[in-house]
């Protein structure tokens, strides 16, 4: 019995992480889709991943910031700089990142 236990929870969270992987992976294919050609999408899931940790929100709540700046036009710093406020205003308003990123800042 135990054995089964083992041996099933083993594949629902392998099932679990490939889910989250495709998940992050789609989000960055998103935001891929309306940056410039050049855009070094690893240094954006970096500064994702440390806004993620920095603000207490997941990578694919984080990612969802991104994705909504990214359609707005923003690029480089702005898009970091404008997703950590999404975060901020997410934590604070305690809304979804993505939500917090469609309100205007300006």
């Amino acid at each position: 019995m135990s054995a089964s236990t083992i041996f099933y929870g083993t594949v629902r969270t392998a099932k679990e992480f490939t889910s989250i992987l495709v998940d992050i992976d789609s989000k960055l294919v998103s935001i891929q889709k309306v940056v410039d050609n050049g855009t070094d999408m690893g240094a954006i899931f970096d500064r994702a991943t440390q806004s993620a940790e920095k603000f207490g929100q997941s990578i694919s709540q984080a990612l969802d910031a991104y994705i909504e700046f990214a359609r707005q036009g923003y690029k480089g710093d702005e898009l970091g700089i404008l997703a950590d406020a999404g975060l901020v205003a997410s934590n604070v308003g305690e809304i979804t990142a993505q939500a917090a990123s469609e309100l205007n800042y300006t």
